[in-house]
């Protein structure tokens, strides 16, 4: 009888360690899943993070033990219309989704905490970007993602093709993420609230959106916005430097910088980019404008086979309301 129970205990023992694999090493049926993913086009490390996709798919459901989606998985898949994305990923990194042209719609999983840069770009059919309640770290308002800061929040992705030529970005948005109106071709317009910190001005646009026209701010008298301008230069159009005039200057006190010019003389072929600061302060209750201009070289189209250069003056107005 003894020996019996000694036999009994020494199997099930064996059959434990089976079940839970040895020193350590995962069980069967993960590597068993992870084998099925990739001849389904999903290349998956050991740590359950998706580095390739290989497949031809126009709808994509990635693959549950997926913990994390590595910089340009999917990056181009021109004919991608949906993916979802499992509730485990916990990051997705740059440009993962970029140039997925005909994707209208995705959900931000409520784990996922870390998101690279230009994630949607070039995302041109994309209407809205949703993310799971519970996220701690991101937001949706409206369509629109946010990424929760400690002054309040900031504005990450503008969907490129959200209906409506203006928008109001929410109170409490704090700042805006560089590049979060990009490819935005139907926006022309954006109020900005009193509770935004900094605007920039970077690539020979505001927010790296050529397409922004005008830009309404609602300030209170003694506030003060601040302001970056990001100044480059290649060989054939020359530095990204505009042309600023301020109406009503007795409303706002603007400063602007004055000394990028002499900073980017000299026959070069590249300058570094360089940041210069501005800002503008509400003085009193009123109007005031300050318009920002900028000439870049385009091309425009004669016939299917021949382009003729062509310079564009791009312009934006800024609106400042003073309450």
């Amino acid at each position: 009888m003894k020996n019996r129970k000694k036999y009994l205990l020494f199997t099930l023992f064996t059959l434990g360690i089976f079940a839970a694999g040895i020193n350590g090493q995962p069980v069967e049926r993960d590597t068993a899943s992870i084998a099925n993913a990739a001849e389904t086009g999903f290349i998956i490390n050991d740590d359950g993070i998706l580095t390739g996709y290989n497949g031809t798919d126009t709808r994509v459901v990635i693959p549950d033990e997926v913990t994390g989606i590595n910089d340009w998985v999917f990056s181009g898949r021109k004919k991608l219309t949906s993916v979802i994305i499992p509730d485990g990923v916990t990051s997705i990194g740059d440009g993962a989704f970029s140039g997925c042209k005909k994707l209208t719609s995705i959900t931000i999983p409520e784990k996922t905490t870390v998101l690279g840069y230009n994630v949607f770009k070039g995302c041109t059919s994309l209407k809205e970007i949703k993310v799971k309640k519970g996220n701690e770290k991101y937001q949706s308002e409206d369509g629109v993602l946010f990424k929760k800061v400690k002054s309040g929040t900031e504005l990450v992705t503008y969907p490129a093709a959200k209906s409506g030529k203006t928008y109001k970005v929410p109170a409490k948005t704090s700042s805006i993420a560089s590049g979060a109106f990009a490819d935005c071709g139907k926006l022309t317009g954006i109020v900005l609230p009193a509770s935004l910190k900094k605007i920039e001005y970077k690539n020979g646009s505001f927010f790296s959106f050529a397409g922004l026209k005008n830009i309404k701010i609602n300030m209170k008298k003694g506030q003060t916005i601040n302001m970056s301008f990001v100044i480059d230069e290649d060989s054939e159009a020359g530095p990204a430097i505009p042309t600023i005039t301020v109406k009503n200057k007795n409303i706002i006190n603007a400063k602007m910088p004055s000394d990028w010019k002499n900073k980017n003389s000299g026959d070069i072929d590249y300058i570094e980019a360089r940041t210069f600061k501005g800002s503008v302060k509400a003085k009193k209750k009123g109007k005031a404008e300050i318009i920002v201009k900028r000439e870049v070289a385009g091309q425009k189209q004669i016939n299917d086979k021949e382009f003729v250069l062509e310079n564009k003056e791009l312009k934006t107005t800024v609106v400042v309301n003073v309450k």
